[in-house]
């Protein structure tokens, strides 16, 4: 990991938002298209269905996005990183890989 300066740490913000999940991709959308959330924006979702069905909900809004998953090849998540970099993206929707993992396990244990 690269160490954060103090000026890059004061222009961080993180959001934790509770609601009912019918409601967490309109309430999203909501605050992107009302500019409340400023700046790049990096959204974390629990699988990587979740990545692709945020995708399309943000992008039926007109809010373009890029994703960032554990099942894209390793070029093409550089790529992505690399058009966020360059502001071609303002929004990353990622998804963890170790809680990929765990959900597998769980489906295999069922």
């Amino acid at each position: 990991a690269l160490p954060i300066s103090k000026k890059e740490r004061s222009q961080l913000t993180q959001y934790h938002i509770r609601c009912q999940p019918d409601d967490k991709f309109l309430l999203l959308c909501a605050l992107l298209k009302l500019k409340l959330l400023r700046g790049k924006t990096l959204l974390f979702v629990n699988s990587v269905d979740r990545c692709y069905r945020l995708k399309l909900f943000m992008e039926q809004f007109g809010v373009p996005a890029c994703i960032l998953n554990p099942e894209l090849p390793h070029n093409s998540r550089c790529h992505v990183v690399e058009q966020f970099n360059r502001s071609v993206y303002d929004y990353i929707i990622a998804s963890d890989e170790t809680h990929a993992q765990s959900e597998e396990e769980e489906e295999k244990e069922r």
